[in-house]
């Protein structure tokens, strides 16, 4: 400690800015840090001068970092109780990796003397340090299996997906891992109730419960409005349509006279007889007639969320959707340069037949969808 601290009072009275913080660091205990900062200044140029000193701490922080490191571990394995399986192993790969991005720069002089670097081999504790953890996590994910709970094998998954990180294929860890996939996955049965007296066709319902078309679905939700055999079950969403209006086809006609003073080029003769452009106003005017067709279809349902482990309702969320069909034609009787852009626009379009209550609801379809869509992603069933 002694030397540390002379070490340190030399490269303070003689470092630069970068020395310093790296001295900060090595000072505070900080090894891996004063590491790093210190292998970034030596990879620049290990023969400038101005790398000298960070050699020197260099060397001190590793040796202290090692010699931390190894009795850190050795600490923990005396304690079977600790479950530092995972500690362990990534102190070890810490250090071996702090020991490989040490080697390339070596050999190191200060002021013409080698230093010296003395590397511990740990790559047998490293390969048993990460046996032992892969086995403390496959005990771990087996042990969330045997819960047989959705959100244990949710965890149990996750850890299964880190031990193949680890070691890919570590004993049956991959089929544990599919089958607490499977088995932390709800299956979600969507149901379409019509409380109404408006006939909904089947083709329409089904349209409205192909979850294909969502995009919600994730890794541990499905939705499914026919139940396949054999998936456990433990939702049902009911669609339950309350109610279901039509309003009258309406027709709506509105006279509007239109005066309009246009400014237009006219073309005159002067008194020598020649012809001259002018631009003159003029006045013209018509009767704008137009026709708006219009109908309209609103729907009111309620989206009941059933847990069927206990057969109760766990939550309810009102849906509201209207649909509406309008079509605005027109007619003109007049100089039609009385007329805008718009109106003319309007002149193009002609009377169509109104669509039947059937088609309506087809037409309110998208919306219902992007209604329930918005309920089912802002309120998880879990």
């Amino acid at each position: 400690m002694k030397n540390l601290y002379l070490l340190l009072v030399f490269l303070s009275l003689m470092g630069c800015n970068s020395t310093k913080k790296v001295e900060k660091a090595l000072l505070s205990g900080n090894y891996q840090t004063a590491i790093n900062l210190a292998v970034d200044q030596i990879q620049k140029g290990k023969d400038n001068k101005k790398t000298e000193d960070q050699k020197l701490i260099l060397q001190q922080a590793f040796k202290n970092y090692q010699k931390e490191i190894i009795k850190k571990n050795d600490f923990l394995k005396k304690d079977p109780t600790t479950n530092a399986e995972k500690e362990i192993y990534e102190n070890y790969l810490e250090l071996y990796e702090t020991q490989n991005n040490i080697k390339p720069l070596l050999p190191l002089y200060h002021q013409g003397k080698k230093l010296k670097f003395k590397f511990e081999d740990i790559s047998s504790d490293l390969i048993i340090a990460k046996q032992n953890y892969a086995e403390y996590l496959y005990q771990s994910g087996q042990s969330f299996m045997d819960k047989e709970k959705t959100l244990s094998y949710r965890n149990a998954y996750e850890i299964f997906e880190k031990l193949d990180q680890l070691i890919p294929q570590y004993k049956n860890s991959n089929n544990l891992a599919e089958k607490a996939s499977y088995l932390g996955k709800d299956f979600v049965f969507v149901n379409a109730v019509n409380n109404t007296e408006v006939s909904i066709p089947k083709k329409l319902e089904a349209e409205i419960l192909d979850f294909n078309t969502y995009g919600i679905d994730n890794q541990w939700t499905e939705y499914h409005s026919n139940q396949k055999d054999g998936n456990p079950y433990q939702f049902q969403i009911n669609l339950i349509f309350e109610n279901i209006t039509f309003s009258p086809e309406q027709i709506v006609e509105k006279e509007k006279h239109i005066n309009k003073t246009i400014e237009i080029s006219e073309v005159q003769t002067d008194r020598s007889g020649n012809e001259i452009t002018k631009n003159v106003k003029v006045n013209v005017s018509g009767l704008l007639n137009t026709i708006s067709q219009s109908k309209s279809v609103s729907i009111i349902a309620q989206v009941d969320y059933i847990n069927l482990d206990t057969a109760q309702k766990i939550d309810d969320f009102k849906l509201g959707s209207q649909y509406v069909f309008e079509n605005i034609y027109a007619t003109f009787d007049g100089d039609e340069r009385a007329l805008d852009k718009k109106q003319k626009s309007l002149l193009n379009n002609k009377a169509v037949p109104f669509p039947s209550n059937e088609q309506m609801l087809f037409d309110a379809t998208e919306d219902v969808k992007l209604k329930l869509k918005s309920i089912l992603k802002r309120h998880p069933l879990r």
